[in-house]
C-alpha cells in the first residue's frame, strides 16, 4: 500500500529534468518575491515591537507614564504650607498651578487640596466641581474614600443634606476605607439624624443604604460620644 501511494504520487509530478529546467529559468524570480515578503515581514514585525515597546509602561504600570515635573513638587510644598498657614488664596493659586498643568505625579493630590481648600473657603459649588473630577478622573486613587466624605461636605454645606448623607453613608458602609474617615462620617450623620436635617422618610432611606446590619445605630452612638468629647463633657448617663 505505501508503495502503491507513493508510485501514484509520483506520476503527478514533472521529471527531474524538468524541475530543474523550472527552477534555474524561475529560481530569481521566486528569490526576488521571497526577498520583498521577507522585507516586509520584517517591516510589520518592526512596527509591532515599536508600538509594543511604547504601550508597555501603560499596560504594566500606568504610573510609570505619568509625567515627572519637579514644578509640580515646588507649587504643593509651597501650597501646602499656604494651607496649613491658612493663607487660602495662596494654597489655592498653587494648586491650581498643579491641575491646569499636564497630568504629572502631583495631580490627584493637588485636587483633593485645592477640595480642602474651597470647603475652607466656604466655596462650596467650587469645592463639589473639583472633587467631582477627582472622582471621575482618578476612581482608584488612594484618595477614594477622602473624596466621599469631601463630596458629602461639598453638599452639606450647599444645604443639600439628603445628598451629603448619602455619600457619608456609603462611606461608612465601605469596609476597606480608613477608620479614621469612616468615624467622620458617622459624626457627620449623626449631626443631620440628631438634628432632623433631613426627614424621616429620608432618614430611612439612608439607613436602607448601609448594608452591614447594626452599623448605622451603632455609629449614630459613636458620633454622640464624639459630640461630647469634643465639648468636653465626660460620658453622658
Amino acid at each position: 500500500m505505501v508503495h502503491l501511494a507513493r508510485d501514484q504520487g509520483d506520476t503527478n509530478l514533472p521529471k527531474r529534468s524538468a524541475l530543474v529546467e523550472t527552477g534555474a529559468e524561475s529560481g530569481s524570480g521566486l528569490r526576488g518575491e521571497c526577498n520583498r515578503a521577507l522585507r516586509h515581514l520584517q517591516g510589520w514585525r518592526r512596527l509591532w515591537m515599536l508600538v509594543s515597546l511604547a504601550l508597555i509602561p501603560i499596560l504594566v504600570s500606568p504610573a510609570l507614564a505619568v509625567r515627572l515635573s519637579p514644578q509640580a513638587d515646588h507649587d504643593f510644598e509651597l501650597g501646602l504650607s499656604a494651607y496649613e498657614q491658612d493663607d487660602l488664596r495662596e494654597a489655592r493659586k498653587r494648586f491650581e498651578a498643579i491641575v491646569e498643568s499636564p497630568e504629572n505625579q502631583r495631580t490627584s493630590a493637588a485636587l483633593l487640596m485645592l477640595t480642602r481648600t474651597l470647603l475652607r473657603a466656604e466655596q462650596f459649588r467650587g469645592g463639589l466641581d473639583v472633587a467631582k473630577r477627582l472622582e471621575r478622573e482618578y476612581p482608584n486613587s488612594r484618595y477614594a474614600a477622602d473624596v466621599q466624605l469631601l463630596i458629602g461636605d461639598c453638599y452639606l454645606g450647599l444645604q443639600r443634606r439628603y445628598e451629603g448623607a448619602v455619600h457619608y453613608a456609603g462611606l461608612l458602609d465601605d469596609l476597606t476605607a480608613p477608620i479614621a474617615l469612616r468615624a467622620s462620617a458617622a459624626e457627620r450623620l449623626t449631626v443631620i439624624f440628631r438634628n432632623h436635617l433631613i426627614s424621616r422618610d429620608a432618614q430611612g432611606r439612608i439607613r436602607s443604604r448601609v448594608g452591614t446590619e447594626g452599623l448605622l445605630p451603632e455609629s449614630l452612638l459613636y458620633g454622640e460620644g464624639r459630640w461630647y468629647a469634643r465639648l468636653g463633657w465626660g460620658p453622658q448617663a
